[in-house]
């Protein structure tokens, strides 16, 4: 009666993975792929050599698309279907570039003339949706899960040049969730992983480990002004800082207000949204209800790869008088608050000292 379950088991883990390899994201199995990872917006560019030689302009080179979201597209070169993606072919290879990625994007890529000459399977990534990990606050990432002979696991990226020098700079790498099968690996979102292991492998939480670094270097000197910005906002507004327009998250970016660095440890620890400054998982610097009620200049400014820097002038209007007089008024009543429900905590206290008294007396009495 007890070997049955373990049989059962044994046979939808095995009729799973048979199932998942033989057919291989609904498309037709080719050669071992090589696995990639992109976040959104960067630009993929696949490179295939052919193994046998074809003509350039023959109709049969071509490259099948096979998404994790069982979709499928063909692309040829002179396409005009889908205006981010564009083939170049020779008479030795072809190259498929497509840009501004989007998670619809994931998916196995077949460079096809004749044959399936060469494949990747490919992930695109939100880093918004990734979760920070702050080493410098004892922290730790994730460990493995194993079900079975199958294991979800990060697959960490090297770590990223450190952002700053002498002890003051951060550095960060990436882990992204894999499937560790017994005929290989795939991405936790891919058709490759089992339906019975799909729901655990989807909410495995992907990381951004963070960590500081001590790089013995000099600056002073090293850094370039190339961007200067002047902003003009009002009181109690909200701002959203990108250091450089399409830069890529795998930068090394320190952002600083004034001459303090505002480090990922610090300013992303914790609940975000009562934080009045943040650093997204986009590496942009958010402001949140900024204050300066008599007016002034807050100057911001990124620094990437410890070599350019762009500088934010931001400059907020004064209140008029009638709004400093109000922002004043409404301090004074919070202070008469905060004062009324003291006195009151304290005759509460007060009061409940003196019947305890009272009672022990009474009690005494009695007796």
């Amino acid at each position: 009666m007890y070997f049955i379950p373990v049989i059962s088991t044994t046979i939808i883990l095995a009729w799973e993975l048979s199932s998942a390899f033989l057919f291989d994201e609904h498309g037709p199995k080719g050669p071992n792929a090589t696995f990639l990872d992109y976040f959104l917006h960067e630009t993929l560019v696949l490179n295939c050599l052919y193994h046998s030689k074809v003509e350039s302009s023959s109709s049969l080179i071509h490259w099948n698309f096979y998404g994790y979201t069982l979709s499928k597209r063909t692309f040829y070169p002179n396409n005009l279907t889908y205006i981010r993606v564009e083939v170049r072919n020779t008479s030795l290879s072809s190259q498929l570039l497509i840009e501004n990625l989007e998670i619809g994007d994931s998916g196995r890529y077949d460079c096809v003339t004749d044959k399936i000459e060469e494949s990747w399977k490919v992930n695109v990534h939100d880093p918004t949706k990734m979760e920070y990990v702050f080493s410098a606050r004892g922290q730790t990432p994730w460990e493995n899960t194993t079900v079975s002979r199958f294991t979800i696991a990060l697959q960490w990226t090297p770590w990223i040049a450190c952002d700053g020098c002498g002890g003051k700079g951060e550095r960060r790498r990436f882990g992204f969730c894999y499937v560790t099968l017994p005929s290989g690996k795939a991405h936790c979102n891919s058709q490759d992983v089992p339906h019975i292991l799909r729901p655990v492998a989807k909410s495995r939480r992907e990381e951004i480990l963070v960590d500081v670094c001590y790089d013995q270097c000099v600056e002073h000197g090293g850094v370039h002004l190339v961007q200067s910005h002047r902003v003009n906002i009002v009181n109690g507004a909200d701002l959203r800082l990108t250091c450089r327009k399409n830069a890529s998250v795998r930068a090394s970016t320190r952002w600083e207000r004034d001459i303090q660095t505002l480090r990922r440890s610090d300013v992303c620890f914790g609940y975000a949204a009562s934080r009045s400054v943040y650093l997204n998982k986009n590496n942009q610097l958010l402001l949140h209800k900024i204050s300066l009620p008599h007016g002034g200049t807050i100057r911001i400014s990124c620094v990437e790869d410890r070599s350019q820097r762009v500088a934010f002038d931001l400059v907020v209007e004064p209140l008029s008088t009638s709004d400093v007089t109000s922002f004043l008024d409404h301090l004074y009543w919070i202070a008469i608050s905060s004062c009324l429900q003291i006195t009151v905590f304290l005759i509460f206290l007060t009061v409940y000292s003196s019947m305890r008294t009272f009672v022990k007396n009474v009690g005494k009495n009695l007796k």
